[in-house]
């Protein structure tokens, strides 16, 4: 059939040419192949008739099950007799994936269940691949709303292992939440706060849980990415915009490892897009003053791709209200009685802090006299910052060798591997009061993947100090 179906298109073809006719459908892209949804083994194909697909947020994972069984639906898949299921992370949406060469990240399984046959291949992963298959390739696709994924493979005894199998499937009502900023991964917005200028509104938005957001302190302690946004009033109206036909002022600004000092920033505005491209959707409530609906799709924003969607009340900017206090993440926190600040070395200065009160003599500490402090050591000067050290510069271990926070027997600094050498100092000193105040906070992060770090040891601190020179 196929044969005169060709043979059939060439003469209609010929014969326009010779009435000199021109038909343009000829030239139409053909529809992708639709590919049946079944399972073959050698010589036997079993038909699939019923799917399912299904994010697992506990695993990360998605799942695709598929059964001869007719009729079912949704999670009814799941308990029917003869299953096909497929397992896999979603960075392998989009890809073709050879299980002989698998990358080690994620994770990816295929698993036949009760179809009856003589099955060494009943579990199939990266890591059993070389003992089942020869050659195996798995394609996964995810357009439009629907899951496709398709096995060719030839086993070890030479028979085809082969399937293909389709279910309905919503990435972004699945894996992202309601609120969320996409830069190098999906996270959930948590904190969301607004300003009001002249003629316009400033909006921020981070992963991190804070207590409130000072406009003076852009990047406060716990957020290691945040999104900062400016747009004129007349743009908050919920039209779409492309970036590259907006005249009226908007900015879009992303920082991303700021609790270890060194911010990756970029930033685009009208005027000024630096080859990115994309869209922004911005809606204010009139009924809630701080109410705002934002979506955006931004692509080439530095080196990364931004997405960020978020309905609901922004809080007014407004200092976080913060203890006194240090200690290790999720556990009871000491309340900071004195500090002193230690400038007698002219190559190292340091910071000692306890939760002793009225402790203003370094003897005091040397001496042991002290219950429990902690101790802060950096250089004085810092050339590569360009900035004072006591005017509340966050300095990085990596920024500075000499840089660590010591408490009992641990030590953080950049030599630190263990905790992955990541951590922060700033001491904001004002010496024109009597007692001289300052504002200090300390951090020690244990990196758990790109752009992300876990809390292990810190504190903060903003009162009256002793300063020994």
């Amino acid at each position: 059939m196929k044969k005169i179906g060709f043979l059939s298109a060439l003469v209609a073809s010929a014969a326009a040419l010779l009435l000199g006719a021109c038909n343009d459908d000829n030239d139409a892209p053909k529809p992708p192949v639709d590919l049946p949804t079944e399972v073959t083994v050698g010589d036997r194909t079993l038909e699939l008739k019923s799917f399912y697909a299904m994010y697992f947020g506990d695993y990360n994972m998605i799942f695709l099950y598929a059964t001869p069984e007719e009729g079912l639906v949704g999670e009814e898949v799941l308990s029917a007799e003869e299953t096909l299921c497929v397992g896999l992370t979603p960075d392998f949406l989009n890809k073709t994936v050879d299980l002989l060469a698998a990358p080690s990240e994620g994770m990816l399984q295929i698993v036949n269940y009760c179809f009856g046959w003589d099955e060494p291949y009943a579990e199939l992963t990266p890591d059993t691949a070389s003992g089942i298959v020869d050659n195996a390739k798995l394609k996964v696709g995810y357009a439009a709303g629907e899951l496709q994924v398709t096995l060719s493979s030839t086993l070890l005894d030479g028979r085809k292992y082969a399937f293909h199998a389709k279910a309905p499937f919503d990435y972004d009502a699945e894996l992202r939440p309601d609120n969320y900023m996409e830069i190098d991964e999906v996270r959930e917005i948590k904190s969301a706060y607004y300003t009001d200028a002249e003629e316009g509104s400033y909006l921020y938005f981070t992963p991190a849980d804070l207590s409130g957001l000072d406009p003076t302190e852009y990047i406060p302690s716990g957020v290691t990415s945040c999104a900062s946004l400016y747009f004129d009033e007349s743009l908050m109206i919920g039209e779409q915009y492309d970036i590259a036909s907006v005249s009226r002022p908007f900015e879009i600004r992303i920082d991303l490892n700021s609790v270890d000092g060194n911010n990756i920033t970029h930033r685009i505005s009208n005027g000024d897009l630096g080859g990115a491209t994309g869209t922004f959707t911005v809606t204010r409530s009139g009924g809630t003053a701080g109410k705002f609906t934002v979506e955006l799709d931004i692509r080439g924003l530095g080196s990364y791709n931004f997405k960020l969607r978020y309905s609901g009340v922004c809080e007014p900017f407004a200092a976080a209200t913060k203890a006194n206090e240090y200690g290790y993440a999720g556990l009871a926190q000491e309340e900071i009685g004195s500090v002193i600040i230690d400038q007698r070395n002219a190559a190292k200065h340091s910071v000692w802090i306890t939760c002793d009160r009225g402790v203003t003599d370094i003897e005091d500490f040397d001496n042991n006299w002290v219950s429990e402090f902690v101790r802060l050591e950096y250089s004085p000067v810092h050339p590569t910052i360009g900035n004072s050290v006591y005017d509340g510069t966050l300095i990085g271990f990596s920024q500075d060798d000499a840089a660590a926070i010591v408490f009992e027997d641990n030590t953080w600094n950049n030599m630190s591997a263990a905790i992955g050498a990541l951590g922060s100092i700033s001491v904001k000193l004002d010496e024109s009061q009597s007692p001289a105040q300052a504002v200090i906070e300390f951090r020690a992060m244990k990196s758990t993947g790109p752009a992300t770090q876990e809390p292990v040891f810190g504190g903060y601190y903003k009162g009256k100090v002793t300063v020994v020179k």
